[in-house]
């Protein structure tokens, strides 16, 4: 009976773990998934950082020239 009882608890234990694993197997799917998305979000960040630079540049490149050009405009 001893025996029976050991092979019953050895199933469950199986049968635990089987399901345990399929959960992990999901879980590091899901894990993949949110790293790919998180990949994509410091993609489209670091574009939007460099499209800022770039038009903080151009904001500073006219605003030098109109301020050159200001005192040309009123000598008189």
């Amino acid at each position: 009976m001893d025996h029976e009882k050991y092979a019953e608890t050895l199933i469950r234990i199986d049968e635990r773990t089987i399901h345990i694993l399929d959960e992990l197997k999901r879980l590091n799917g899901t894990v993949k998934k949110h790293d790919e998305e998180i990949e994509n979000l410091r993609t489209t960040q670091e574009r939007h950082r460099t499209y800022l630079r770039i038009i903080g540049s151009a904001i500073g490149i006219i605003v030098a020239i109109v301020c050159a050009l200001l005192p040309f405009l009123f000598k008189q």
